[in-house]
């Protein structure tokens, strides 16, 4: 600022505080009260819980729904109330499917026994037989031909609910691939009937084994 007195000058430099205007002048920060710094804290608690239930998908903002429920009681009862009443009627269904299911493991392993029969009797140049034995329940055997008829394993004995009969109670098999015709048929029953089947036919000029329903 400069001013001016008849013919002399006078230059007076302003203070750069004095040279601000006053509505840029710099105001002292009002302390915030209690209050609103509980207000505050408590708004930056809210955003924060916020913006864990926002989420954002190619631009657009989407708010999680978060059910903050427990389970009661008596959902829990109902839940278990299912369960029971889905496995009384399942136990029906499963105890006619391990019927089957032992019918079909029974005529497998009485079919490998055969198998095997048939081809040690061709490798060793002997006669092979699987014995049976009909009771409750059956049992057979492997046996070979060395001049007299001896196991060659172990006896093996089929489940109580699978029933056997037999047209021979051994079928042998020779070393030129030959065999004793017969059949032997697996049952079970439920209530006095048959529900399930499986036979097992040996073909005396092949040694053929086969399965039939």
């Amino acid at each position: 600022m400069i001013e001016s007195s008849h013919n002399c000058r006078r230059i007076r430099v302003l203070s750069p505080l004095e040279n601000l205007s006053p509505n840029l002048s710099p105001q002292p920060n009002p302390s915030p009260s209690k209050g609103e710094g509980k207000e505050e804290g408590k708004n930056i608690i809210d955003k924060h819980s916020q913006s864990d239930k926002i989420i954002k998908i190619g631009g657009r903002i989407f708010m999680k729904q978060i059910n903050e429920k427990g389970v009661t009681l008596l959902e829990l009862v109902i839940v278990m109330v299912i369960i029971a009443i889905g496995a009384v009627l399942m136990v029906p269904n499963m105890g006619r499917w391990l019927q089957h299911y032992q019918l079909r493991s029974a005529t497998r392993d009485i079919v490998s026994t055969m198998r095997t029969a048939q081809m040690r009797a061709v490798s060793t140049n002997m006669d092979h037989r699987v014995s049976f034995t009909i009771g409750n329940p059956g049992s057979y055997i492997l046996q070979r031909n060395s001049g007299d008829w001896m196991d060659d394993g172990a006896r093996q004995t089929l489940p109580t609910r699978v029933g056997l009969t037999v047209t021979s109670l051994n079928f042998e098999f020779n070393p030129n691939s030959t065999a004793t015709a017969g059949n032997a048929t697996l049952t079970i029953q439920r209530e006095g009937q048959v529900i399930g089947q499986k036979i097992i036919r040996v073909l005396a000029a092949t040694g053929k084994i086969r399965i039939d329903e």
